[in-house]
């Protein structure tokens, strides 16, 4: 085992009493299961879109399994969760070198409880965000620090986005409660496609917005998606698409009216900015 690794390992165990050093984000899985459902993507889409995990930040990713099952049954689910896991953030635009670990920790020992199969809250992976800690030179010095948090100053153009940073585009507009695309739309996409073809290595996700509690935008509990949102995002990859874009480049994803950018609306100017579609940038 090198150096690296047993540093880690060894600033593992010391977590516990560190907690002001690390933020911990758990994702929790059904009995033998290790497949990333949508609830969990769409956890993990949160934690990206609410900037608790930042593209650039150095992650441990750690899965777990409860008493249920042999060891080596555990410890093959445990591990299989945190590389499931680590590839989900992978392909949101972390990179590799980012989750400087990904392991399986086996089964969290437990007294068995009579009556329950297993205990729920310890299928789980947790993401362990790595903060510098003022400890001796020797910890410090092992730990990279994190990426500086996005600028707060907005970005005026496309040009100017960095990773997870995010710009709204104006003048795309969809028929009223519909995911019918105005014609007005498509000059800001067109734009849109060629800074995508300018910029070859960019990867993007397209985020749908709704305003004022739209009982039209449905929340779909089966697959975990605020309907109306996302239909609208998805047209909008659609397009780029159809315009020449990969779609291995894109992802979307709808958020209903969860993040306003002006509360409470007081008037037809304050849904519209809140009824919108969103580009983020994932990788460059």
């Amino acid at each position: 085992m090198d150096k690296k690794l047993i540093t880690l390992l060894l600033l593992l165990a010391c977590l516990r009493g560190r907690c002001q050093s690390t933020d911990t984000c758990s994702l929790y899985f059904p009995l033998n299961d290790a497949k990333i459902s949508k609830e969990i993507e769409n956890s993990i889409d949160r934690l990206l879109f609410k900037d608790v995990l930042i593209h650039g930040q150095k992650l441990m990713v750690l899965g777990y399994a409860d008493y249920v099952g042999d060891t080596n049954t555990n410890n093959k689910l445990s591990t299989l969760r945190a590389k499931n896991v680590k590839d989900y953030l992978v392909q949101s635009g972390f990179t590799n070198h980012d989750i400087t670990l990904c392991i399986g920790k086996g089964k969290i020992d437990r007294i068995p409880i009579n009556g329950q199969e297993g205990y729920a809250q310890d299928r789980k992976v947790q993401i362990i965000i790595l903060h510098e800690l003022k400890s001796s030179p020797a910890v410090k010095t092992a730990l990279p620090l994190i990426a500086p948090p996005p600028p707060i100053v907005a970005p005026q153009s496309l040009e100017q986005l960095k990773v997870n940073e995010t710009i709204t585009l104006d003048n795309v507009q969809f028929i009223n409660s519909k995911s019918v695309m105005l014609a007005e739309s498509y000059p800001v996409l067109d734009k849109l496609v060629r800074f995508l073809k300018d910029n070859k290595n960019i990867k993007i996700r397209i985020e749908g917005h709704t305003c004022c509690g739209n009982p039209k935008e449905a929340f779909d509990i089966r697959n975990r998606i605020w309907y109306l949102s996302t239909v609208r995002a998805k047209v909008v990859m659609e397009y780029l698409v159809e315009h020449g874009i990969g779609a291995e480049r894109l992802k979307y994803i709808g958020f209903g009216h969860m993040y306003p950018k002006v509360t409470p609306e007081r008037n037809g100017d304050d849904e519209e900015k809140n009824r919108r579609v969103e580009v983020r940038i994932l990788s460059r």
